[in-house]
């Protein structure tokens, strides 16, 4: 009896003990951030293409238990914009105020703006993967407090690469050009862009539209828009409205070669295929090479779609680095977190390529430039990097609408940019 006793207490003891060294990670409190992006609404398409990267990067960063930021897991805390101030707001103050985040991924142009007060006063590190909006080119990057950074290159990078694109790649060499795009924040943001682009590439714009979203006919817009016969149309609107533009205009009988920004994507072509047989979409993607071509494997199992989803690449970039910065702070204040990220985004540290890189490096005393999948990330004073740039073209020979011809590289673009910049300086110092 005393021997079954003596087994009986050591089972106890091994039961016990051993269920709680393999729940040691459920015991663990996790660090908490937030993704604020839009899962409903006109813009719904683009939470659903940078949440898979968020996803992933929390995937990757919780594998191994030995290498967590500050040997503490990741759990992501969700919101949604529906692509409207007034649930950003209050998405973004639940996050804060009761989930407790310790800072936030998001959100769109469509919203940025309406949260960064919040983020101010909360004194936290708030990154965009998808605010392209010209609107920040001058504020964040933790001038006046505002601690705002972007991991998708401003729409002057991409509105670079559209008329770049125009200019040297189409069959023909364009003469005359027109913008048609939505009067909205984001599509003005686009517009702007490709009339300073336009200026220093010398390609005239003979007509400029703008359009209200969701109309049921484009008709008019469209017979305007072709009385000067533009050979090239840079235009954004959305993947409704695209619908209709695009059947409309085929069935008019219309020529030109529409260049389209990041809302020249999957959804839209769905929906205006095959008039939209030949549009072209120029915007924010990873290049071809054996490191993405992993990544973006990785990155399927999660999405359950084919391809690097539109901004999932920018999204995984932004939850890297708010862990590599988690861990260089060795804290999760929110305080802590801002002031460590430039630290792991850009030089002189040492190029690192993936979070494990970045967190052996860290321990091993050593500073650190996280190089990401969607570009360096290496951040201007304002908080903004140029990533890499995709061509792709709408058709129906490829199963999901769009078919990559190209990439555009920040060194193609680089004298265009410099030359918007140096427009936009001279306007503001007119001011």
């Amino acid at each position: 009896m005393k021997k079954l006793s003596i087994i009986a207490i050591l089972v106890i003891f091994c039961a016990v003990f051993g269920f709680a060294k393999v729940n040691t990670a459920n015991a663990v409190q996790p660090i908490r951030l937030g993704l604020l992006l839009p899962y409903t609404g006109a813009w719904a398409w683009v939470g659903a293409g940078a949440d898979p990267g968020a996803e992933l990067a929390v995937q990757e960063i919780n594998a191994d238990p030995a290498l967590w930021p500050i040997h503490r897991p990741i759990k992501l805390y969700k919101e949604d914009t529906e692509t409207k101030s007034a649930p950003a707001i209050a998405g973004a103050r639940k996050l804060y105020d009761i989930d407790k985040v310790c800072g936030i991924v998001g959100p769109t142009s469509a919203t940025v703006r309406s949260i960064i007060p919040l983020t101010k006063e909360a004194g936290a590190l708030e990154i965009s993967p998808t605010a392209g909006t010209t609107k920040l080119d001058v504020i964040g990057g933790g001038i006046n407090g505002e601690y705002i950074f972007r991991t998708v290159s401003s729409d002057v990078v991409m509105t670079a690469g559209m008329v770049w694109w125009a200019m040297n790649k189409l069959p023909f060499k364009p003469t005359k050009a027109a913008t048609f795009t939505a009067d909205t924040e984001g599509s003005r943001s686009i517009k702007g862009g490709v009339v300073d682009a336009c200026k220093v590439v010398g390609l005239p714009l003979v007509t400029q539209i703008e359009f209200a979203l969701n109309q049921p006919s484009y008709r008019a817009e469209l017979k305007e828009l072709f009385k000067k016969d533009p050979q090239v149309i840079f235009w954004e609107a959305n993947p409704a409205t695209d619908a209709t533009i695009f059947k409309q205009w085929y069935q008019m009988g219309y020529d030109g070669q529409w260049i389209g920004s990041d809302f020249a994507n999957r959804t839209s072509a769905k929906g205006s295929l095959p008039a939209s047989e030949g549009v072209i979409g120029v915007n924010p993607g990873v290049l071809v090479n054996e490191r993405t071509n992993a990544w973006v494997e990785r990155l399927n199992k999660i999405s359950g779609k084919k391809g690097a989803t539109p901004f999932s690449a920018n999204a995984y970039d932004a939850v890297i680095l708010f862990a590599l910065s988690i861990e260089k702070a060795g804290s999760d204040s929110r305080t802590a977190i801002r002031d460590a990220l430039r630290s792991v985004a850009q030089p002189p540290g040492v190029k690192v390529y993936t979070y494990a890189e970045g967190i052996k490096a860290l321990r091993a005393g050593k500073d650190i430039n996280y190089e990401g999948i969607a570009g360096t990330q290496d951040f201007n004073k304002y908080g903004d990097p140029i990533t890499y740039l995709k061509a792709e073209v709408m058709t129906t020979k490829d199963p999901s609408g769009m078919k990559r011809i190209g990439t555009v590289l920040p060194e193609q673009i680089k004298d265009i940019i410099d030359g918007v910049l140096a427009i936009r300086a001279k306007r503001a110092k007119a001011q």
